[in-house]
């Protein structure tokens, strides 16, 4: 894996897992606002959007969610090409 598809991959899954992230908090948001009325003590104050809550923190747990995911691909493929690097050249020897 070349540095660029290894930064690709981090970033792709990054920011498909922070849209899914957002999309998830909005819904939930909208469609459940109980819960983060719940979840935050604060939420019973007139001010508190749960929809907006919902979509910040679904954002940011997704993009954090993605950037883990993305990097563990990276470090499982670049170990599968050291070890079948290995294996090749110790074949040819």
């Amino acid at each position: 894996m070349t540095v660029i598809k290894a930064i690709a991959t981090i970033a792709g899954t990054t920011a498909g897992a922070t849209l899914l992230g957002g999309i998830g908090g909005y819904l939930r948001g909208v469609y459940n606002p109980g819960y983060y009325r719940n979840v935050f003590y604060q939420g019973h104050h007139p001010a508190f959007d749960p929809v907006q809550v919902g979509t910040g923190l679904g954002i940011e747990q997704g993009a954090i969610t993605g950037l883990v995911i993305g990097v563990l691909v990276v470090a499982i493929v670049a170990w599968y090409d050291l070890k079948r690097a290995r294996l090749a050249i110790t074949d040819v020897a």
